[in-house]
């Protein structure tokens, strides 16, 4: 009869949608971790709610929309690559 192996360590991971947000907590710690955990996220959530209001001009050609996405492309970038750094960094279970 083969023993029982039991781990103890747990390594908790929130869901594949906040990995970011985690990986942001990994950047800034310390007295820093306040920055990086409401400052940073509320001004990336309050600019792509403010990018309506921002980008007011005549209704064109998305293509002409360049203000608006660049910042949308920016933010999906940043949320992608902080996202792949968090999952690249995950020790695997065995």
């Amino acid at each position: 009869m083969r023993p029982i192996r039991r781990t103890t360590g747990y390594n908790p991971r929130p869901e594949w949608y906040f990995l970011f947000l985690f990986q942001i907590l990994k950047v800034f710690n310390g007295p820093l971790e306040v920055f990086g955990a409401i400052v940073l996220p509320g001004l990336a959530v309050g600019s792509l709610f403010l990018l309506p209001f921002i980008d007011r001009g005549k209704m064109l050609m998305i293509r002409q929309r360049t203000g608006a996405i660049a910042l949308a492309s920016v933010a999906a970038i940043g949320w992608g690559s902080l996202t792949a750094r968090a999952i690249s960094t995950t020790p695997h279970d065995d």
